[in-house]
């Protein structure tokens, strides 16, 4: 995976990891990772269930980088800010184990974790910014493009995700699926020592509950 250097230029202080991992094992969910999900979903209730979620200064900062990349954060919700508002309703996502891995790190560690099928990226991904409008379908079915100047990652072929967009369908994690591409981003205010703790516990999980092994990882920016 590379890193366009049109994206530190314009938006210097953003860091990106990425790790390739082999081998996977997905599934639905299974019983240590819903009790992991408990355990910090109690963790978040205790710290923020009393505190004015717009006030929490990663939020504060994810919604800036939103609005400095032309999307209103308001209408299209920054992962963090939407996983902690879920998490305090008691309503965290169950979607897969690779995929609820990828959102708990997000919220441990204020880094934005996407997760990809890599047998279905064409080529070597990189993260650089739309140029052009440029739709795509998420992973929700909608038909969107990213704002240009929107950091996004694409393959040869595609996007396969906007930071403000979301992801693409046609990357998306299944039970199928048994390689895959982890993302992370920050913001500018969001430090690198985070990125690399989330790439850590990321790295730790996929193979303590979906088997996975690391063959490839890395920080760019």
């Amino acid at each position: 995976m590379k890193i366009d250097s049109k994206v530190l230029e314009t938006y210097p202080g953003l860091i990106t990891g990425y790790a390739v991992v082999k081998g996977i094992k997905v599934e639905r969910t299974i019983p240590g990772l819903e009790e992991m999900k408990r355990q910090i979903g109690e963790k978040l209730k205790a710290k923020y269930a009393s505190v004015p979620l717009l006030e929490v200064p990663e939020i504060r900062a994810y919604r800036e980088f939103y609005r400095a990349q032309g999307a209103d954060p308001s209408k299209r919700r920054p992962p963090a800010e939407y996983l902690l508002r879920r998490s305090l309703e008691g309503r965290f996502p169950t979607i897969n184990t690779l995929v609820d891995i990828a959102l708990l790190a997000t919220l441990e560690h204020w880094v934005i974790v996407g997760v990809y099928d890599f047998d279905k990226i064409k080529g070597e991904p990189i993260v650089t910014l739309a140029s052009k409008i440029e739709t795509f379908e998420t992973i929700d079915g909608k038909q969107i493009n990213p704002e240009i100047g929107e950091v996004v990652v694409r393959d040869s072929e595609k996007i396969i995700a906007g930071y403000t967009a979301g992801d693409a369908r046609a990357t998306m994690i299944t039970l199928e699926t048994k390689s895959a591409l982890i993302v992370f981003w920050n913001t500018p205010d969001i430090s690198r020592e985070q990125v690399e703790a989330a790439l850590q516990s990321v790295t730790k999980y996929v193979n303590q509950y979906c088997s996975g092994k690391v063959e490839a990882s890395g920080v760019l920016g």
